[in-house]
């Protein structure tokens, strides 16, 4: 098609114009491609940035808990989680810690104060068993399990000698089948002998 051209309203010539549209559509899917992969790298810088902001506010705060963790592994149960007045979810795991970690050494201060009376009450039961004037033993299994000081010496035996020897051989021949019965009796429950 060709495009008149007027001048002073009179026709001067013709303008024809061809426009080669073969290299339009390329440029279409280059434009196409170019703003395809801008998208992607704003997408990929976007969550970059929030990867990095998540980090930095949230890295220090959770390394202040595993800090804090890390101690009690190794025996700290002062350890405590700091400043930790955010009402987040990181917050809360650290004020939960926290209280874990007072529960454990509540806990851990009332056992070693039961294991430390324990002990006392071992050593004075020991010291009353050891230091009595009867003869104490304990038979189980047929053998002699412990035995006081005087026991060593009201039958003659050393300790050792003691442990190694079946209890029924201190026992006089007479009385066996008694204490055999009682023992049977004692074992099943029965507490009156």
């Amino acid at each position: 098609n060709a495009t008149p051209i007027f001048s002073n309203k009179k026709l001067i010539g013709y303008l024809y114009l061809k426009i080669d549209t073969s290299n339009s559509e390329k440029e279409k899917k280059n434009i196409a491609h170019l703003f395809t992969i801008g998208s992607l790298l704003c997408i990929l810088l976007t969550t970059l940035a929030l990867i990095l902001l998540i980090h930095l506010l949230t890295g220090p705060r959770i390394s202040n808990i595993l800090r804090c963790l890390q101690g009690v592994r190794d025996g700290n149960l002062h350890s405590r989680v700091a400043a930790i007045e955010s009402r987040d979810e990181i917050g809360e795991l650290g004020r939960s810690v926290n209280a874990m970690i007072m529960e454990i050494e509540d806990r851990t201060t009332e056992r070693d104060a039961a294991e430390r009376t324990l002990r006392e009450s071992e050593k004075k039961y020991r010291q009353l068993v050891e230091n009595a004037r009867d003869v104490i033993y304990i038979a189980q299994d047929g053998m002699v399990k412990f035995s006081n000081k005087r026991a060593s010496e009201f039958l003659g035996y050393e300790r050792e000698e003691l442990y190694a020897t079946p209890f029924e051989k201190f026992i006089h021949p007479d009385d066996r089948d008694m204490v055999a019965d009682r023992h049977i009796r004692r074992i099943s429950g029965e507490a009156n002998l």
